[in-house]
């Protein structure tokens, strides 16, 4: 049995934009029905999820594939991160208890037990509530710890997630991946070892915060390092030590909202003398209820020098400024999809 035959894809909401890439690769995918009213949504707000071809999903293995942000600029559904998390939990709960529902009359109906699948994934392309992954303050709560325990109590065996916010380092999320319940994929690897061969590019810079390791990239990068002062304001720190002089420079970063930072490094570098500054982010996120206006501040401040993947559905890179994106999905399939990372069934989650 090939690897595509393998697997079976669900598309959540935040991941439907990525279907017509999955079907070019020749996988199948399925994604949710609506209700009565044709929406996603009922009239109070609450999600509506069905998966009508769960029969076919016995025994199988499924991967439910989800990008826990805010909906766009003109989309179909509108979804906050809430939203997209209650999603996934629904669709996780319908492949653990799986039942066929047979109506006798239009008021008799029987529930006729399914079996589950053999191995359920969840592969976060943007991981829920990032923000807030370590209780840094009293009275704090990691909110990501939490979602992350929450979508495996509601039936995942692993969660994939690329790029994750969260820092290696951090000793709830290094215990998730030394048991390989969670497996991290990297956009910005690729990225960095493609871009270190072109000679056009002679230095490459990191925006990071000091001592957060996000991903092992197997190569050195020089860091500009931060402390955030507010939502929109950051100190840079640090000496770049070295002249920049007619060199281009382009900067990496995990997760950009306001795009404060790695602005604020790019005035930094063009200070230094470099010729040109490019930026590469793999979560570019909108602003709060979809707004996009801070992604196209973003790319008119990169004077369109700017490239980010598609883990999550925008206006701006999909329709404004499709040369800027870069499709997750090769990494996916390559690193992931076709390979064979067992899965450990049994795990005790300690602090």
């Amino acid at each position: 049995m090939s690897a595509k035959e393998n697997w079976e894809l669900i598309l959540c909401s935040g991941a439907e934009h990525l279907e017509e890439e999955f079907v070019r690769a020749g996988y199948s995918t399925i994604k949710s029905n609506r209700n009565y009213d044709e929406s996603r949504k009922f009239a109070n707000s609450d999600v509506y999820t069905r998966i009508p071809t769960i029969k076919r999903l016995q025994d199988k293995k499924v991967c439910v594939l989800q990008s826990f942000s805010c909906s766009g600029d003109n989309s179909l559904h509108n979804f906050n991160t809430g939203d997209r998390v209650v999603e996934a939990m629904q669709v996780l709960d319908i492949l653990r208890n799986p039942y066929q529902i047979e109506y006798s009359s239009p008021v008799q109906r029987q529930y006729v037990r399914l079996r589950p699948p053999r191995e359920v994934d969840l592969l976060a392309l943007h991981m829920p509530f990032s923000k807030q992954d370590q209780i840094y303050n009293t009275g704090e709560s990691n909110s990501c710890r939490l979602m992350v325990q929450s979508l495996f109590q509601a039936g995942a065996d692993r969660i994939i997630a690329i790029d994750p916010h969260v820092p290696l380092e951090f000793e709830w999320f290094r215990n998730y991946l030394s048991h390989n319940k969670i497996l991290v994929l990297s956009m910005y690897e690729r990225v960095v070892h493609e871009l270190a061969h072109k000679k056009e590019f002679e230095s490459i810079r990191f925006v990071n915060t000091p001592g957060k390791k996000r991903t092992h990239l197997g190569m050195e990068l020089a860091e500009v390092n931060k402390q955030r002062i507010s939502t929109t304001e950051v100190l840079l720190e640090g000496d770049v030590g070295e002249d920049f002089s007619s060199k281009s420079v382009f900067l990496i970063d995990d997760m950009v909202i306001s795009g404060t930072t790695i602005k604020k490094a790019r005035k930094l570098f063009l200070s230094k003398g470099a010729k040109e500054v490019y930026a590469w982010i793999t979560h570019a996120l909108p602003s709060e209820n979809g707004n996009e206006e801070n992604l196209r501040r973003l790319v008119e401040a990169f004077d369109e020098k700017l490239f980010v993947s598609n883990t999550i559905r925008t206006q701006t890179f999909l329709k404004e400024y499709p040369f800027c994106y870069k499709s997750c999905v090769p990494l996916i399939v390559e690193e992931f999809l076709k390979k064979d990372h067992p899965v450990q069934q049994s795990f005790e989650f300690k602090e």
